[in-house]
């Protein structure tokens, strides 16, 4: 990406050693990383290294909720997003796999009194709120359930959001092939999008 023009910033975690891990499987979880994301396009916009206007996204992993939930919580607006092979907190997901994490992260179980913290915290409600387009990448022979919620839900408003199947990739993407249609098609995508030109076009 920053051989075509596109900088690139990785945002890590606190500088205070395990203060990130306080907030965890808790309902900050999510606000603190968007928190995050917003202070960085804020500093490199003032320093003039930036257009506010044209700003992308990805996660990864568990940074795929993170960015499932500044898209769908934060006010800024992003021009495109990838959500690979991650954790997404959804309502499907728990379903599918109930884990700890998603009643950590969205505060509560989804039943009686707790449908509404969900619907307060869990990115997969709030999927009209997102204005960027997406680009869904799950590995593995059923990892494309994880992805089906934004995918169906995303379609049906008519919204703009692609979804790359690795039925065979791992986690860590390890086979030439796979990490050129993972990094390459992120290339193209963001290239697209981030063009000035392209914005709403598809």
């Amino acid at each position: 990406m920053a051989a075509q023009g596109i900088m690139v910033l990785q945002v890590g975690d606190s500088t205070e050693p395990g203060e990130d891990r306080k907030y965890v499987n808790t309902p900050a979880e999510g606000p603190r990383r968007m928190a995050a994301f917003e202070g960085a396009i804020d500093e490199l916009d003032r320093r003039a290294l930036i257009n506010k206007d044209r700003v992308g996204i990805i996660g990864f992993s568990r940074t795929a909720f993170h960015v499932a939930f500044t898209l769908t919580h934060s006010r800024y607006r992003f021009r495109a997003a990838t959500l690979a092979d991650g954790f997404d907190a959804g309502y499907l997901s728990y379903l599918l796999w109930k884990t700890a994490d998603y009643e950590g992260v969205n505060g509560s179980k989804p039943i009686g009194t707790g449908l509404n913290v969900w619907f307060e915290n869990c990115p997969g409600f709030h999927l009209d709120k997102v204005t960027a387009p997406v680009r869904l990448e799950y590995y593995g022979p059923l990892s494309f359930l994880a992805g089906w919620e934004w995918f169906s839900l995303l379609s049906l408003q008519n919204k703009s959001v692609d979804f790359v199947w690795i039925p065979r990739g791992t986690h860590l993407l390890v086979k030439p092939w796979e990490r050129m249609t993972s990094q390459q098609g992120n290339v193209d995508w963001f290239q697209n999008w981030l063009e000035p030109a392209s914005h709403g076009t598809r």
